[in-house]
Parts: C-alpha cells; structure tokens; sequence
C-alpha cells in the first residue's frame, strides 16, 4: 500500500533517525527493534490483556452483540494498527463512545435477530473504514492541526474524568447508570449512600491500587498492573470469594476464533447504515486524532494526520471482515499500556496475540479475575492521563473569564430560521454565563432578516458593530486591561 505523503508526512524508526514516505511503519520498527525493551512490552502486552478482554466483552454487549464479537474487535485493530500505525503505542479497539451509536443504528434494523445485528456491525466497520481511508488520501487530517494545547488538555482530562467515574461502580461492586457523566457520577454519590457497596470489592480495588501505585513510587521497574491484576486473580481463585461475597469475576469465555466473512445486506441497508458509519467516522477520527497528537507530542514524535485516518480505516475495515464492530483509538487503554512499561507497537501486537491464545486455547484462566480489580486498574491510569501541570500554567498565564464573544459576520449572507433559532439559544447559553454575543461587520439585509425573526431587539442594538476594530475598542472601554502575571512573562 503506498499513500502520496504530504509535506508533514515524517516517519521516525525506534531510535529516533526520521524517515521519510515510510507508510507501513511496522517494518521500520521491526528491523530497527532492540532486545532492550522486549521485555517492558511483553509486560506490558499481558497487563493490556487483562484489559482488553473485560472492556471488548463489555462494548460489545454495550452495542447490542454477544460479547464474545467484542473480543474479535479487539485484537484484530491491535495487529493491523502495529504494522500501519504511525503512532508508537496508540491502542485501537471497541470504544464506549461508539457503542452506542452502534446500538442505535443496528437495533432496529436486526429486530432482535443477533446473527443479524453481527452482519450489520461488520457492514458499519467496513462502511467506517472506508470514510477514514478516504479522509485520509484526500488529506483531511490537517484539521487536527487546529487543535490547540487547552483543547487537548480539556480532552484528556474530560475523558479521564469520564472514565474514572465509570470505573468507581466496578470497583465498589455496585451498578450506576446515567445518560451522561454527571447522572452518573450522581448515581454513584446515591449508591455510595445508600450502602450500596460490596465491601469485599472494595477491598480489592483499595488494594489494587495501592500495589500499583507503591510500585510505581518505590520500584518503578515492577509491573505493577500485572502485579495487581494476577494478586487480586489468585486471591479470590484461592478463596472462593466469588460465591462467598457475591463478588463479581469476568468468568468463563466461549473458545475459537473468526473467520473471515464478507457480511450479507442489502444496497438498501448500507444506505440505511451510512449515516451511522459517518458519525462513528468522524467520532473515531476525532478520539484518535487528539489521542495521537497527545501521545506525540509526549514521546516527541511526529505523526501524520492523514496516515492514521488511513491507519485506522483498513483496521476498520479488516475487523469488520473478521466479524468485529466499528473501532476507534481508546483513551482508557492507552494509558493501560503506558502505565504498564510499553515502549512500542509490540506491546500492542503481544496483547492481541493474548487474546488469540486464550479464545484458542485456555479461556479459563481469567475467569476468576475480579471485576473490581480492573476498575482499579483503569482508575488508575485515568489518574496517570490527567494533566495537572499544564492546566494550572494555562490558568496562570490566561485567568480572566470571556466577557464577550463576537462573530465577524461580514462572509454571512443569509440566516434561516434553524440558524436563528440557534443563534437564540447561544445568546442565552452566553447570558446565563455572564457573557455577552456581539456582531461586527453584518450585512444589511442579514440585519434586515434578524429583525424579522425578533432577534434585533433581543440581542440589542449596542451588540452590533460596523467593524471588528469597534467591537474591541467597546469591550476594551467595559473591561480595561489589567496587570496581571502574564506581563511579567513577556
């Protein structure tokens, strides 16, 4: 597979030397790979493991499939992602973010039929796959360019702090749902109240995460995950704590592999399961093109946009003919591996190679883990993502609340009811956060049209300006600058 590379288009090998039009990066690491580091992704691959399997079985149960297709997601993106991907440790596989938009597209067309709802997920990751590959030949990828630091700082810790909060229920052994993150997180306030929690889950997960943080305090070198995970394991094998304290394991898994299948549907539902397939595209393009700037600009490397949307639309792709589900990068695996000692994509590709083994061979052996101990686990690498620094410098150099927000609306020429309607609800979003909706530059018969709608009178005549230049000589007469710590920094 080639790919014409843009000017940005830069490859780096494992010891750093930059390489140039590499498109299947997997080969360059390969042959400059050193034994040196082996043995932290091997670890690392095993603590992934014990990740993938719960969270695959959970997604895909999340999205309406048998939870065992959850599986098949997760470890064919890891092998296709090490031999593409640009990135050096991104972790693909089953997204709660994409099950249910998955869920609501397949549901009502399978009508209950299971084996219906498989060939339909496969046909969406098939459909996703080929949105990305074609976003990324056609070099949409410059978009994640426009993502500044406080939006990646935001993300990754919004998603921190979203998956945090589900994993707090896991590790106290109760049940909390909610629509979104603060129902949830209101959920677990009521659960924890009310007396809710399984003490010995709780125990558990407190122990688990002490391990893993002492290791990483006091013997950075110990996997501690690994540590954690295989304790917890062989504590409750041992003391048959599972039917004692009702405490909830991962259980027994159903064994084989997938084959490869090209589902059958009609032109009809792939036209039906179009609009679905493109927003997971762009959701999946969005996850990962954060996850992978974030990762790069940690580890120091240069990634190329356009050939992870090419990356992870053949992963797509190929999971869907394997009879896998849409997949995208995980904000919550990812830092598993790194927290685990991860140094490259094999890390990656020996955890898929996990998966394979347990399906084949010994599904057995995990079916005593504890639930609660891989709450923990994810708890805290979730701590581990979080960007405290960063945030606190942001606040220090830029403090002061947005006043005023003005749209430069010279290039409007027109604005329909939808567009007025919204416009109505962001003026009293904006109002009830004390900040004020202003435009510069609009055109007469746009003003004519916000006059018609109501909007002139509602927003106030003193929000309009003739140029940009006034609106901030305005805002500079109500708010005069002030001197702050920035000043000293300049």
């Amino acid at each position: 597979m080639t790919i014409p590379p843009s000017k940005s288009d830069k490859a780096f090998n494992a010891s750093g030397q930059q390489r140039r039009g590499i498109w299947i990066p997997g080969l360059a690491l390969f042959k400059s790979y050193t034994v040196s580091i082996l043995g932290k992704d091997l670890l690392a691959g095993l603590a992934l493991t014990a990740i993938l399997v719960p969270a695959g079985m959970g997604y895909a149960q999340a999205a309406g499939l048998p939870a065992i297709y959850g599986l098949y997601a997760a470890f064919v993106p890891l092998i296709v992602y090490a031999i593409l991907g640009p990135s050096r440790i991104l972790v693909l596989g089953p997204d709660s973010a994409l099950a249910a938009l998955i869920a609501a597209t397949i549901l009502p067309m399978a009508g209950g039929d299971e084996i219906r709802a498989v060939s339909l997920a496969s046909i969406m990751a098939i459909l996703t796959g080929i949105l990305c590959m074609g976003a990324g030949f056609l070099k949409f990828g410059f978009v994640t360019d426009l993502i500044s630091k406080p939006i990646r700082y935001g993300y990754m810790n919004g998603i921190a702090l979203t998956v945090l909060i589900g994993q707090i229920p896991k590790m106290l052994g109760f049940s909390a749902v909610g629509d979104h993150v603060f129902q949830q997180g209101s959920a677990v306030l009521t659960g924890i109240l009310r007396s809710e929690a399984n003490g010995t889950a709780t125990a558990i997960s407190l122990g688990c995460l002490a391990i893993i943080f002492s290791c990483k305090h006091w013997f950075p070198k110990v996997p501690a995950i690994l540590v954690a995970v295989l304790t917890s394991t062989l504590f409750v094998w041992f003391s048959e704590l599972s039917t004692r304290s009702n405490l909830l394991v991962i259980g027994s898994l159903p064994q084989g592999l997938p084959g490869l299948v090209l589902p059958s549907v009609s032109i009809a539902e792939v036209r039906t399961l179009f609009p679905g397939a493109l927003a997971i595209a762009l959701v999946a393009f969005a996850d990962l093109s954060v996850l992978s700037r974030v990762y790069a600009h940690k580890y120091k490397e240069k990634v190329s946009s356009d050939h992870d949307l090419v990356a992870i639309g053949v992963s797509n792709a190929i999971t869907g003919l394997f009879q896998g589900f849409p997949v995208s990068g995980s904000a919550s695996r990812t830092p598993v591996a790194e927290s685990a000692g991860a140094k490259t994509q094999v890390a990656g590709l020996f955890g898929a190679v996990c998966v394979i083994l347990l399906l084949l061979m010994s599904p057995q052996w995990i079916t005593h883990l504890p639930v609660a101990a891989l709450g923990a686990v994810v708890a805290s690498a979730c701590v581990g993502q979080m960007e405290f620094t960063g945030l606190l410098r942001l606040y220090r150099l830029r403090p002061t609340a947005i006043k005023r927000v003005v749209v430069a609306a010279e290039p409007v020429t027109d604005i329909d009811i939808t567009a007025a309607d919204m416009l109505a609800a962001l003026d009293q979003t904006l109002r009830a956060s004390g900040t004020e909706l202003c435009f510069a530059e609009i055109k007469v018969p746009v003003k004519d049209r916000l006059k018609r709608y109501g909007l002139f009178d509602t927003f106030g005549t003193e929000k309009f300006f003739r140029t940009i230049g006034r609106a901030v000589d305005g805002y500079l007469k109500m708010y005069p600058l002030e001197s702050t710590d920035w000043e000293d920094d300049i």
